[in-house]
């Protein structure tokens, strides 16, 4: 998975989602701490100072809900009626689309998988990325780039904002 791909997805649905509300809407909760019933506690919780929240529920690769369990159960009824107001984000480095919980995601929800880009993508991504900041590549200056700092996303982009910085 491509790290700062993944940030990315996530800030993006923040936006969309809570506009500039993100302080009051958002809230992050570590899996590895918490099991599927405290997540499903905190979503069915309702938001006491926003009207849209998202939860982003982070490493849930290690929830741990086999077939049958009660928290797979509470998990399917609260897919079949979700909150509208709330979108919930499993967010995990890799998933294993063939085990719960994520089989039963993957079945009743939307899943984003953020692989690494490269070739096309990735040049286009590093072209649309600076561009949105007003500014472009001249001659070869995209290929060195590209060969000297590879496929890392946040590399790049961490390279294009201090190159940005001096132009």
């Amino acid at each position: 998975e491509e790290g700062e791909l993944h940030s990315m997805v996530i800030d993006r649905l923040v936006e969309v989602k809570l506009g500039g509300n993100a302080e009051m809407g958002l809230e992050h909760i570590e899996a590895s701490s918490k099991g599927m019933i405290a997540i499903l506690d905190a979503a069915a919780s309702g938001g006491l100072f926003a009207s849209e929240r998202v939860i982003v529920v982070h490493n849930a690769d290690s929830l741990s809900t086999p077939a049958g369990s009660p928290e797979l159960k509470e998990l399917q009824k609260y897919l079949s009626n979700p909150d509208p107001s709330l979108a919930l984000v499993f967010s995990a480095p890799s998933v294993n689309k063939a085990k719960h919980p994520f089989k039963l995601l993957a079945k009743e929800t939307q899943l984003v998988e953020c692989n690494q880009l490269k070739g096309k993508p990735l040049r286009d991504w590093v072209v649309k990325f600076v561009r949105e900041r007003g500014y472009s590549f001249s001659g070869h200056s995209l290929d060195l780039a590209m060969e000297l700092l590879g496929n890392d996303m946040l590399l790049i982009r961490n390279a294009m904002e201090k190159v940005m910085l001096y132009c």
